[in-house]
C-alpha cells in the first residue's frame, strides 16, 4: 500500500505493439493514476520510479527502478554511512538524481533522521540553512564542498561529509577532511544506484 498523502501512482501503460522497441518515448508508455484511496491502492500494480540520467553513460536517458530495488540501496546506503536516528542531514544536491534521492534522502528518512532539503543551494543560502539547521551530515558534491573551503571563514566541523557527483581532487579532499571533519567518497550512477562508498570509519 502507499502512505495516505500519495495521490498519483506513475504507472506503465499496456503496450502491446512493440514495448521492446529501442527509443520508444517515456510519455508512451507513462501513466499518471489517480488513487481514490491510496490506502487500498492495488498491491498487483508495479510501483516504479523513472529517474532522468545526468547522460555520464552516454545521452541522457530514463532509468525505471522497482520501489523494492530503490529501497534496498537506501538501505545499503544507510548502514555504510551509519547514518541514525541522531543526525541532522542537509540536503543541497538536486533529488531529481540517483545521489540526492537514492544515496541522501531515501536513506535518511529510513534513519530517522531529521532532514533539511536546500533547493537551489548557493554558497549565500546553504551557510544560512547551516546556521539555522545546525547539521552533523553533509550531502555534497566535491565541487561545493571546493566553494566552501573558498567561502567559509571558519572552520565547522561535521560527524560526516559525502562526497559524489564529480571527482573530489586529493587536495580538495584532503583540506575539506582536514578543516570539517570525517569525509567520505561515494561512487554510482543512475543506472546502477550506488555501488561504492567509503567506511567513515
Amino acid at each position: 500500500t502507499l502512505p495516505p498523502f500519495c495521490r498519483f501512482a506513475l504507472v506503465e501503460a499496456e503496450n502491446p505493439s512493440g514495448a521492446q522497441e529501442a527509443g520508444i518515448a517515456p510519455d508512451s508508455f507513462r501513466l499518471l493514476e489517480y488513487l481514490h484511496d491510496a490506502g487500498q491502492a492495488s498491491a498487483e500494480k508495479s510501483r516504479l520510479v523513472y529517474l532522468a540520467t545526468s547522460g555520464t553513460t552516454g545521452k541522457p536517458k530514463i532509468v525505471v527502478f522497482p520501489h523494492d530495488t530503490l529501497l534496498g540501496n537506501a538501505r545499503n546506503c544507510l548502514d555504510r554511512l551509519q547514518l541514525n536516528a541522531m543526525d541532522r542531514i542537509i540536503i543541497p544536491v538536486p533529488l531529481a538524481h540517483m545521489y540526492g534521492l537514492g544515496a541522501a534522502l531515501l536513506p535518511a528518512v529510513q534513519a530517522g533522521a531529521s532532514i533539511h532539503l536546500v533547493p537551489e543551494a548557493n554558497l549565500v543560502n546553504y551557510l544560512q540553512a547551516e546556521a539555522e539547521f545546525e547539521p552533523t551530515v553533509a550531502f555534497l558534491t566535491p565541487s561545493f564542498g571546493h566553494l566552501l573551503l573558498k567561502g567559509r571563514k571558519r572552520e565547522r566541523p561535521y560527524r560526516l561529509t559525502v562526497l559524489a557527483g564529480d571527482r573530489a581532487g586529493e587536495r580538495t579532499f584532503a583540506e575539506y577532511e582536514q578543516r570539517h571533519g570525517c569525509t567520505v567518497n561515494l561512487y554510482g550512477s543512475t543506472e546502477l544506484g550506488v555501488i561504492a562508498a567509503g567506511d567513515p570509519q
